[in-house]
């Protein structure tokens, strides 16, 4: 039987005994889990990356297509994205998120990234029922509303099927690999678990896909900006 199996059936015990216990049975029994080996998840490279917005035929898929992999958004989070969720300060902006429990953070976006976002913005028909930032592309009872999560996923798979990458395809693959991407260039991890609205725990798994060569050059970097 694998560690898997006897994870599966070990858990539900030792739920149970944790309930025995908070009730004020004695209970001297503890099953241990067994350890199980991480799996480790695909990631695209920054130029496979470039390849999916490549191939997609205009910008209003683009610009999907590059926020998921500059900003890190969840699915549901871009699906919510409003044309007025760009938020400017001095020589900075960022894109207002609501995330996970209705938590709202402020993720930094690329000034490339802004200037295409803001001559994207300029081009929405006037004739939509939602200020949604995507909207979808035929309209209803005469006006466009907001591209639904099924309208996004399907964007992202249709990039995968043209550009011909075989890796797995979910939205998810791109917020995991700008993750991965920023932790291999030094981003303190703390300060990534702000910005990608997860918490350390959840970031510190990311490391999984990160090389001995990568730790390296991150603390030869630290390094050599402490000594400038």
């Amino acid at each position: 039987m694998s560690k898997y199996s006897v994870h599966s059936f070990i858990r539900p015990v030792r739920l149970l005994l944790n309930w025995a216990t908070r009730e004020g049975e004695e209970v001297l029994a503890r099953p241990q889990l067994p350890r199980r080996e991480k799996p480790i998840r695909d990631v695209l490279t920054r130029e496979e990356i470039e390849q999916l917005e490549g191939v997609m035929a205009n910008e209003h898929d683009k610009l999907i297509i590059r926020i998921f992999s500059d900003c890190g958004l969840r699915l549901d989070e871009l699906t919510k994205l409003k044309a007025g969720d760009i938020i400017r300060s001095a020589r900075q902006a960022h894109l207002r998120v609501l995330g996970k429990r209705s938590r709202i953070r402020d993720v930094p976006i690329p000034p490339s990234l802004l200037r295409r976002l803001d001559r994207f913005l300029q081009t929405r028909p006037d004739e939509r029922a939602s200020d949604a930032m995507f909207l979808g592309y035929r309209k209803r009872e005469g006006v466009y509303t907001a591209l639904t999560d099924i309208g996004i996923y399907q964007v992202v798979k249709d990039a995968f099927r043209r550009a011909r990458i075989t890796k797995p395809v979910y939205p998810h693959l791109l917020r995991h690999s700008w993750m991965t991407e920023m932790l291999r260039q030094g981003m303190n991890p703390i300060q990534l678990s702000f910005i990608a609205g997860a918490s350390t725990d959840v970031i510190a798994q990311h490391y999984a896909h990160l090389t001995k060569d990568d730790a390296y050059d991150a603390m030869v970097r630290a390094l050599t900006v402490g000594r400038r």
